[in-house]
């Protein structure tokens, strides 16, 4: 659950991202909390769906053992 909510966040900052480049294309801006935060409500009105094919590699090097889990959300 902690993962699928670290996933949202980065969609979520990615549509803020955006958002900020196309009004201040030439000036580099300080990111504050308070500022993030907001970018993320006015990115969630239009936020609908998210769908994420993931791996999980996970690599015991003291049995030489790999292990794959595959799922979709």
């Amino acid at each position: 659950m902690k993962r699928l909510f670290l996933v949202l966040i980065a969609v979520l900052l990615g549509g803020a991202n955006a958002a900020l480049e196309s009004k201040t294309p030439q000036a580099s801006q300080k990111w504050d909390l308070h500022g993030v935060l907001g970018m993320m409500d006015k990115s969630a009105k239009d936020f609908h769906s998210l769908t994420a094919d993931i791996e999980h590699i996970k690599y015991t090097d003291v049995v030489k053992d790999t292990s794959t889990e595959s799922g979709k959300i």
